[in-house]
């Protein structure tokens, strides 16, 4: 950092926004910690990045007040803390989305795409924290992806153009994200197939056993139907016949149950929700 630039931070008064900013301490994070954090590592990100301006380090303390603590989002008050309250009331607004009338592609793209040079720096230093924070034991691997596809589709095509130094840092956390994924969904996979063959192998036991007696009970049957004396006697014992196949075949439906239970529960407990809505937020 430059003299200049920390003369510029010393005469930035950032003290009635982190106060205001302190009603995002009782909302948590999945990640762990909780939003107020989150907003300082967003301020973090953008000094590191030599962004000294204060209505964008104002804002950036404040960017997710409106979303995250709406109740204590109070604009009018923001509006009157100093000369730049106004702007960042603005700033605010244009970063919140607004779920009853945009999806988050929707959100995204009017930021990037039609936002303020502000509000895009923002939203640039808000995607670094956030990608940063990507770990699966706290996120299924459905919304990692998701993260990733809406940062390429519609963050990156922009950043360059905004800025290109935290551009590339983005890139870098997507190419990174995108490994740690691979690494981990072999692993799942393998794990997968550890379970399936090993249930496979009981699977075939149980049911070369079930075929044998079954063939055996059928023979013993058909020899019956062959020496009955009577029509009813082999209507009786065809009736038998077909009890049996019916109760292997459930049998046999009862196994491939099981392994589609205990692979999807293997499946689960390493993040992979095959039931998972990749329609939600982030």
């Amino acid at each position: 950092m430059e003299n200049f630039q920390k003369d510029a931070l010393v005469n930035i008064v950032l003290a009635p926004y982190l106060q205001a900013a302190t009603a995002l301490i009782g909302k948590s994070r999945r990640v762990g910690g909780n939003q107020f954090r989150h907003t300082w590592a967003t301020v973090g990100i953008l000094i590191d990045h030599k962004i000294i301006n204060s209505v964008i380090l104002k804002a950036a303390v404040l960017h997710d007040l409106k979303e995250d603590a709406e109740e204590s989002y109070f604009p009018d008050a923001i509006k009157n803390f100093d000369s730049d309250g106004y702007r960042v009331v603005e700033l605010i607004e244009e970063l919140s989305i607004n779920s009853e009338f945009e999806t988050k592609a929707e959100y995204l793209q009017r930021v990037m795409i039609n936002g303020s040079p502000e509000a895009k720096i923002i939203k640039l230093a808000d995607r670094i924290s956030n990608l940063t924070d990507i770990q699966l034991g706290t996120f299924s691997i459905e919304k990692i992806c998701r993260t990733i596809d809406e940062t390429k589709l519609y963050i990156l095509p922009y950043a360059k153009e905004i800025n290109a130094n935290m551009a590339r840092e983005i890139e870098d956390l997507v190419t990174s994200r995108e490994q740690y994924l691979e690494r981990t969904i072999k692993f799942i996979v393998t794990k997968a197939i550890d379970v399936l063959i090993e249930h496979t192998s009981n699977v075939l036991e149980e049911v070369n056993t079930e075929a044998t007696n079954l063939l055996s009970r059928s023979m013993q049957d058909i020899q019956n139907i062959i020496h009955s004396n009577t029509e009813e006697d082999r209507k009786k014992i065809q009736a038998n016949i077909s009890d049996e196949i019916m109760r292997f075949n459930n049998v046999v439906t009862d196994i491939v149950t099981g392994i589609t239970s205990d692979l999807q529960t293997e499946l689960i407990s390493q993040k992979i929700n095959p039931n998972a809505n990749t329609q939600n937020n982030i």
